[in-house]
């Protein structure tokens, strides 16, 4: 849905509805995890998503590097670069960066383009923190460049269809 509401220019509405899914699906897969783990009948992740319907761990990370690309767009979108000044972006770009290590958490390193989309974002939000930071220095720029370089090495192509 917040891509659908991206798309359609209704940027304020894809933002809460991002938040929204992270906040609901975040806190009902820690409570099945955490009922699964009380009556230890549930032992794998695909158990917990089949007993419980909660959604799928590639639909979570997509969704969250979806939102992670949104908000990384959203933040270069606004002018200014300087630390302090109000509505730089500054936000949006630290808000992608917790979405990636949210996306983390539940990646499967054997689907490769799966994990290869994460670090392609992770190199993007790199990038936009070294520009909004008001700062691009060669490490920050190594630091960005490596996680594509991760991206590239396990799905060879140009761009991942997201």
């Amino acid at each position: 849905m917040s891509r659908l509401f991206y798309v359609s220019g209704d940027l304020n509405l894809a933002i809460r509805t991002l938040r929204l899914y992270v906040q609901v699906v975040g806190k009902a897969w820690e409570t099945a995890n955490a009922e699964a783990a009380q009556k230890q009948e549930v032992t794998s992740t695909s158990s917990v998503e089949s007993v419980y319907g909660a959604d799928t761990d590639k639909n979570w990370v997509q969704t969250l590097v979806q939102g992670a690309r949104m908000l990384c767009r959203v933040a270069c979108s606004k002018s200014g670069t300087v630390l302090g000044t109000t509505g730089n972006g500054l936000d949006e770009a630290k808000e992608a960066g917790a979405l990636i290590e949210k996306a983390k958490t539940r990646l499967d390193k054997n689907d490769a383009e799966l994990a290869a989309s994460v670090y392609l974002v992770e190199g993007i939000w790199h990038s936009v923190m070294a520009y909004k930071g008001g700062f691009v220095t060669e490490n920050l720029v190594a630091l960005a460049h490596h996680p594509q370089n991760k991206c590239l090495g396990l799905v060879p192509t140009g761009s991942l269809n997201l």
